[in-house]
C-alpha cells in the first residue's frame, strides 16, 4: 500500500517511516498505549508513500499475547481510504454550496417581494386612498353625494380591501404543518379570485396524498406558486390560469398553465423571481421545464421526487 519492500522497513519505527502529520502522532502514540495495555481500537491517519504521496489510511489494530497474557506485540489492517474521503468531500462541498445558493436564491426573492409590495401599496392601495380622500373632501365641502357617486366610492373602498386583503395573503401564509399544503394552496388560490383577472381552474391531489412530501419540500412548493402568480398578475395579462397538481408513486408534479402575452424564452432576461424557483427546485433534485410563445401564454411544468 505504502510501496515499501520488507526489507526496507524491517527494524524501522513506524511512525517515523510513515505517518505525513506532526499533529497526528499523539493519535498513534494513544491507540499504541491502548494496545500495550491489551486493547484494540480503530482510528485514522494520514500516511506518507514512499513515492510521497499522502494517503488516508484507516487502521484496525488489535494487540497479539504471549503464553502467559502479557502483549508482545500488534497486529493491524490497513485500509487506504483516500478516494472515498476525497468523495465525500466533494459531496460535502456539492451540499454547502447548495446550500449557499438556495438561501442567496432565499434572501433575492424576499428583497424583490419587499420592493414589489412597496410598489403594489405605492400604486394600487395608496393612489385608492387618494381617491377615497378625494371623495370625502367632495362631500365635505357639497355636504352631500349622489347615489353615483356613493357606489364609486364603496367600489373603492371594495377594492382597496380585496388588494390588502392579497398582500395580507402573501406577506402571511398559513402555516403548512398544521392545514397541509393542498388547503394552504387552495386558500392562495382564493385569495387571488377575488380580482376579476384572471379566473382560475385548480385541479388538485386528494388530502389522503397530502402527507407524500416532507415540511421543507412543501413549503418550496408553495413558494414557487407564490412567484408563479406573482409573474403572472405583473407581466402575464392572462384571462384564465390553470394549476393542476398531483402525484405518482415516485414524484409530484405541478403544472401551471396561462394564456397570458406569452414571452420569447431565447430573450428572456431572467429575473430574481426566475431564478429563485429555478434554485430552490434544484436543491430538491427537481425539474423545470418553461415552455412559451409570444401571444401563446406560458406552461411550467415541475417534478420533484417524494423521496
Amino acid at each position: 500500500m505504502l510501496g515499501y519492500t520488507s526489507e526496507e522497513i524491517q527494524g524501522k519505527i513506524a511512525h517515523a517511516l510513515f505517518l505525513a502529520k506532526k499533529e497526528e502522532v499523539k493519535t498513534f502514540e494513544k491507540n499504541n498505549a491502548l494496545r500495550e495495555k491489551g486493547k484494540g481500537s480503530v482510528y485514522e491517519l494520514t500516511l506518507q508513500r514512499k513515492d510521497g504521496i499522502l494517503i488516508t489510511s484507516v487502521i484496525s489494530g488489535a494487540p497479539v499475547f504471549d503464553l502467559q497474557g502479557n502483549v508482545k506485540g500488534s497486529v493491524g489492517i490497513h485500509w487506504d481510504v483516500t478516494k472515498i474521503r476525497s468523495m465525500e468531500k466533494t459531496m460535502l462541498e456539492q451540499e454547502v454550496r447548495k446550500e449557499q445558493e438556495l438561501a442567496e436564491a432565499r434572501l433575492q426573492a424576499e428583497d424583490q417581494q419587499r420592493y414589489e409590495i412597496g410598489q403594489d401599496l405605492h400604486d394600487g392601495v395608496g393612489q385608492m386612498l387618494v381617491y377615497i380622500n378625494m371623495y370625502i373632501g367632495m362631500l365635505k365641502s357639497k355636504g352631500t353625494l349622489t347615489k353615483k357617486e356613493l357606489t364609486a366610492l364603496e367600489k373603492a373602498l371594495q377594492n382597496t380591501i380585496d388588494q390588502v386583503r392579497t398582500l395580507s395573503r402573501l406577506l402571511a401564509p398559513p402555516e403548512l404543518k398544521d392545514i397541509g399544503l393542498r388547503e394552504s394552496i387552495r386558500e392562495l388560490i382564493n385569495s387571488c379570485a377575488v380580482m376579476k383577472k384572471p379566473t382560475f381552474t385548480l385541479e388538485i391531489y386528494s388530502p389522503q396524498e397530502d402527507y407524500n412530501l416532507n415540511l421543507s419540500k412543501k413549503r418550496m412548493i408553495y413558494r414557487v406558486v407564490q412567484e408563479l402568480l406573482n409573474n403572472t398578475f405583473k407581466h402575464a395579462e392572462a384571462d384564465h390560469v390553470t394549476l393542476t397538481l398531483h402525484f405518482d408513486k415516485k414524484n409530484f408534479y405541478l403544472v401551471y398553465e396561462d394564456d397570458g402575452r406569452g414571452f420569447d424564452l431565447q430573450n428572456i432576461r431572467k429575473g430574481i423571481g426566475l431564478d429563485s424557483i429555478q434554485s430552490r427546485i434544484k436543491f430538491h433534485q427537481g425539474a423545470l421545464e418553461i415552455k412559451s410563445e409570444l401571444g401563446k401564454g406560458s406552461i411550467t411544468r415541475i417534478s420533484i421526487p417524494i423521496e
